[in-house]
């Protein structure tokens, strides 16, 4: 996985070099540290599927870590959409053709490179087969794997989307040994700062909640400003720019944005230390009508 330092040689260690980045003919990163592999599984996702039919019309579209509704939303955009033409496109582009044989493909081994004379289109793009976690039990997440498992694999990406059971899907999420990971999350507080930092920041700047490895350090240093600026025009264009540079560097496939209705009474209130005032989440405390 991408998930560990490439110097980590730990006996036990995870980590699969299966690409030469440096291009000196030896392997020395994993594939999905590259920004276009990356980027082509974010064109390969079925957005308007997964909120209309998936999720029954009760998601709506948010096109970057900040949700619609929170302060900078406005300097998000949509870029990415299922194009599977674009796909495809951007692996060949960066040079992932068509070579390996798919039957010989593992998580970890040695691919089979079919000679040029003899590759007849049916041949993988990667070296290696990219593991997708949905768990058991939760029929949204199964079906999205699924989906963006057949849409790979028309652009000749190998993957494994077998929904696994939750003891499985717990491991994998901690000893990062997956590609791809369908998950949710709602914030602990109403910044913006919430969303972008635990999963497009690096570890060293306070994210990297998967355990991805992932680091942009340009991203970084956008990031880690807007957290404490307290000027709106400045942390509006660090926003702006946290975007840009994101988009070209992805790490999620940001799906929807739930909808729902909020009920409140006026005989109860949130308990007055409730970050964001939400029955979900916390206590909510009775007051005699009067």
């Amino acid at each position: 996985d991408a998930g560990e330092e490439s110097n980590n040689t730990d006996a036990n260690s995870s980590l699969v070099l299966n690409h030469d980045c440096d291009m000196d003919g030896t392997m020395d990163c994993n594939v999905m540290s590259q920004s276009a592999v990356r980027k082509a599984i974010a064109y390969a996702f079925d957005y308007d599927t997964a909120r209309r039919d998936t999720y029954s019309g009760q998601l709506a579209p948010v096109y970057g870590p900040i949700p619609n509704g929170f302060l900078y939303d406005e300097t998000q955009s949509q870029v990415f959409s299922y194009d599977l033409t674009i796909a495809e496109q951007t692996l060949e582009d960066a040079g992932f053709i068509k070579q390996y044989d798919c039957s010989s493909l593992t998580v970890a081994g040695a691919p089979t490179v079919v000679a040029e004379g003899d590759r007849d289109g049916d041949e993988c793009r990667l070296p290696n087969i990219l593991r997708i976690m949905a768990n058991e039990g939760n029929d949204y997440r199964i079906a999205m794997a699924g989906q963006i498992a057949q849409s790979l694999g028309s652009i000749g990406v190998a993957t494994d989307g077998d929904a696994k059971p939750w003891a499985e899907y717990l491991t994998m999420y901690y000893t990062s040994t997956f590609e791809i990971r369908f998950s949710g999350w709602a914030p602990d507080y109403l910044d913006p700062d919430n969303y972008w930092t635990p999963f497009a920041a690096s570890h060293d700047a306070g994210g990297d909640a998967y355990g991805t490895n992932y680091h942009n350090a340009a991203l970084d240093e956008n990031l880690t400003a807007a957290r404490v600026s307290t000027d709106d025009a400045e942390r509006t264009q660090l926003y702006s720019n946290a975007f840009a540079l994101w988009t070209e560097d992805p790490n999620m496939i940001i799906i929807g944005q739930g909808n729902g209705i909020s009920v409140k009474r006026t005989d109860i209130v949130s308990a007055p230390w409730a970050a964001i005032g939400s029955a979900h989440w916390f206590d909510y405390d009775k007051l005699p009508i009067a």
